[in-house]
């Protein structure tokens, strides 16, 4: 029997959401630093500059004062990790919004939030 995986079915659910949405597709796209991969491949990824942290989504459209938005999806009981939290102080100080959710509502809700930033400045 396959291992159920509950964080991959809530990205599928966000990206079910997204495919309705061009305005937003045509700027969102996944990271997949995670995974299982053979010991050579993981090396030579590292090797070409795999940074250990990187949240799974990046949405490269600017927003009030920032630059892009970064999602990192989790599941219960799972916690945001070292190497994730120092991208998101990193992040932080150049003004990219990061932010942990929980499901693809929640995703959904972020980024929503994330564009109202930006009319509200103008």
């Amino acid at each position: 029997m396959r291992k159920q995986q509950p964080e991959r079915m809530e990205r599928l659910a966000f990206m079910r959401w997204v495919s309705f949405k061009p305005n937003i597709k045509k700027y969102l796209f996944a990271i997949e630093n995670g995974g299982s991969r053979h010991p050579l491949e993981a090396a030579n990824i590292k090797r070409c500059g795999l940074m250990k942290g990187v949240p799974d989504y990046c949405f490269m459209k600017a927003s009030g004062k920032y630059h892009s938005m970064y999602i990192e999806f989790k599941v219960k009981p799972n916690k945001i990790t070292k190497d994730q939290q120092h991208f998101f102080d990193v992040a932080a100080e150049i003004d990219i919004y990061c932010c942990l959710v929980w499901n693809w509502e929640e995703a959904v809700a972020e980024i929503e939030n994330y564009l109202k930033l930006g009319e509200n400045n103008g």
